[in-house]
C-alpha cells in the first residue's frame, strides 16, 4: 500500500531532500556521477514514496557489479533511474551502458560504456509491464495501485470495453477525417471495424480526455476514475536481474 509506506519517506535524505520553494529534488554529488537535479511537484506524493520503497528494496537486494544498466522499457518522464543510480554507486556496484544508449554515455562518461564487457542486466521497467516482469530476479518492485484499486481499474477497463463493443457511445461532432487520422482505432470501430482492445483503449483515453467521447452506460465519474488509475499504474516500477547471456 503506497500510502502506508510514506512515513519512510522523511528518512531518505541523503538521496532525496525536499528544498526550499516546495519542490522535491533529488541530487547526486556522488564520484562518477555528475550534479544533476530533478524536480518534481511538492504534491506529487505518489511518485516520492514509490521511488522511496524502490530503493529500500534496491538497497536490501543481494547485488554486486558490475551490472548493465537497461532503462529501454523506462517510460519518458519517470524519476526512478537517477536515484537507483545514486543508490548503485552508494552500494559499490558499478553500472554500465549499452554502446546504444548514446544519450548516458554522452552524460555519464565513456568509461560507462560496457563494450565486450559480460555482466547482468539491471533492467528498470515502468508501468503495467512491470507488474508482469520476466526474464530475470525482480529484486525490486512497487505497485502504484494497490490491490483493490487494481481489480476495479480492470473491471472498468473490462467494462468500457463492452461499451465501445456494443456501439453504446456518442462522439462528438469534429472535423471530417480527424477521427481516422488521431484516433484510428476509434475510427475503424466506428466503422464496423474490430480495432484490438489495445489500440482502442489508448484511443479512448485520448478522446475522453478532450472530452469528446461519452460512454452511454458508463457514468462519468468512474470513466474519470478509469484515466486516473491509468495514470497511476503508469509510476509502478520494477528492478529485473537479468543473467548474463
Amino acid at each position: 500500500d503506497v500510502a502506508g509506506r510514506s512515513a519512510r519517506w522523511s528518512r531518505r535524505v541523503a538521496t532525496i531532500a525536499v528544498i526550499g520553494g516546495g519542490a522535491v529534488a533529488v541530487t547526486f554529488a556522488v564520484a562518477g556521477l555528475p550534479r544533476s537535479s530533478q524536480l518534481w511537484s511538492s504534491t506529487d506524493r505518489r511518485k516520492e514514496v514509490i521511488t522511496a520503497d524502490l530503493l529500500d528494496q534496491l538497497r536490501a537486494a543481494p547485488l554486486t557489479g558490475p551490472v548493465v544498466l537497461d532503462r529501454s522499457a523506462e517510460s519518458f518522464g519517470t524519476p526512478y533511474a537517477y536515484p537507483v543510480m545514486a543508490v548503485l554507486q552508494e552500494r559499490g556496484v558499478e553500472f554500465l551502458f549499452d554502446p546504444w544508449a548514446s544519450v548516458d554515455i554522452a552524460r555519464f562518461g565513456d568509461e560507462r560504456e560496457a563494450g565486450a564487457v559480460e555482466a547482468p542486466r539491471l533492467a528498470l521497467i515502468t508501468g503495467e509491464a512491470a507488474l508482469e516482469a520476466s526474464g530475470g530476479t525482480v529484486i525490486a518492485l512497487v505497485r502504484s495501485l494497490s490491490a483493490d484499486e487494481e481489480d476495479r481499474r480492470r473491471m472498468l477497463t473490462a467494462r468500457i470495453l463492452l461499451e465501445l463493443r456494443g456501439g453504446r457511445y456518442e462522439l462528438a461532432e469534429l472535423p471530417d477525417g480527424f477521427v481516422d487520422a488521431r484516433y484510428p482505432a476509434i475510427g475503424s470501430l466506428d466503422a464496423g471495424g474490430r480495432p484490438g482492445d489495445e489500440e482502442l483503449l489508448v484511443d479512448v483515453s485520448g478522446l475522453l480526455r478532450s472530452g469528446a467521447l461519452a460512454l452511454t452506460d458508463v457514468p462519468a465519474g468512474d470513466a474519470a476514475d478509469w484515466l486516473r488509475s491509468n495514470d497511476q499504474v503508469a509510476d509502478s516500477v520494477a528492478l529485473v536481474l537479468e543473467p548474463v547471456g
